[in-house]
């Protein structure tokens, strides 16, 4: 069981982690480039950039776990 809690505490954690970045480069293209905003930023951008923190966090996940 201790095993799966970590796993998923550091899948979370990891997703949470680079769900943060995302939004912090989201605000930073919206912020130095708000002209271009539209065209850097299209849905299809922002779906990538969620489905890879998921990736992140789950190879996090699976890295720490494979150091037991």
């Amino acid at each position: 069981y201790l095993l799966k809690f970590i796993f998923f505490l550091h899948l979370l954690g990891g997703s949470e982690i680079m769900l943060l970045v995302a939004m912090a480069i989201d605000r930073l293209i919206a912020i130095c480039k708000p002209l271009h905003y539209k065209n850097i930023m299209s849905h299809r951008i922002c779906i990538r950039l969620a489905l890879l923190s998921w990736t992140t966090g789950f190879v996090h996940s699976v890295s720490q776990i494979s150091l037991f």
